[in-house]
């Protein structure tokens, strides 16, 4: 409740202090009082910052009075403090934190289990985030192989390892091997989820970059404004995905030649506060 009133960072910090004063500072409920006001920081207001220390004491404290009964606990500080870093842009310590949380999440849970999938799915998208390629690969591939153990087949969960694979692709202009990856990923999210899901356009967008670099225009034409109808429907205008796909649309009028409609879209872009 305190994280959806207004006065949320107010009503944390008198909760935190009357928790240190009563209970002392080492105190578990002082730990989960730190870890939620840390996650409120990283999540709302983007101050990730101020919101490691907080993780970092709270971690230190969960590690003390916890011990090996209550790891859940742990990795749960450990997942919010690696997104933190990772917020901050700084990949290499998020790397190692994550890594800790992987092996915590395998002691806890054995090789194939989806918090491991996703954890090694985190990690992959570090490492393209830090233009190590080939390390995202990595990762990304023992995702998969997590993922071929614990998911059906035609999980829509899947299209999000997928993803990471294609861009990296994309990245080493491997584009015929993204356009395939992509092409699942798009089935997988039209039938697990809808055509119409958000994340369905992430999927069309990302296949339309691929068409267009071999100028299949026509084919990417009708994916990047399903995916701009549907970011339309979905979020405000000015939303960092909506101004992705107008940029995309633009992109895609202004090489196959038809200004006009390059134009109109540049001006679109814009108008959501592109530059």
């Amino acid at each position: 409740e305190l994280g959806r009133c207004p006065e949320s960072e107010q009503s944390f910090r008198e909760a935190l202090e009357i928790r240190e004063e009563v209970l002392g500072p080492d105190h578990l409920d002082v730990a989960s009082t730190l870890s939620a006001y840390a996650t409120m920081l990283n999540t709302g207001p983007r101050r990730p910052l101020d919101a490691i220390p907080m993780f970092e004491r709270a971690l230190a404290i969960a590690r003390a009075e916890l011990g090996e009964e209550r790891r859940a606990t742990v990795a749960g500080i450990l997942y919010g403090l690696a997104n933190a870093q990772a917020y901050a842009l700084r990949f290499d310590v998020a790397e190692a934190t994550s890594l800790e949380l992987l092996e915590l999440y395998r002691d806890m849970y054995g090789p194939e289990h989806e918090s491991v999938a996703r954890t090694l799915h985190s990690l992959s998208i570090l490492a393209k985030n830090a233009d190590d390629i080939e390390g995202a690969l990595d990762y990304a591939y023992r995702c998969r192989d997590v993922h071929d153990a614990v998911l059906p087949e035609g999980h829509p969960d899947r299209a999000f390892n997928l993803d990471v694979i294609a861009r990296c692709y994309i990245d080493s202009d491997r584009h015929d091997e993204a356009e395939e990856v992509l092409r699942r990923a798009l089935e997988l999210r039209r039938t697990g989820l809808s055509p119409d899901h958000v994340h369905t356009t992430e999927s069309e967008a990302l296949l339309a970059m691929c068409l267009i670099e071999r100028e299949a225009f026509e084919e990417a034409e009708p994916l990047l404004l399903h995916a701009l109808e549907v970011c339309r429907a979905t979020y405000p205008p000015g939303h960092p995905q909506q101004s992705y796909v107008l940029a995309r649309v633009q992109n895609l009028y202004r090489l196959w030649g038809r200004t006009d409609e390059a134009d109109e879209y540049l001006g679109l872009y814009r108008e959501a506060g592109g530059r």
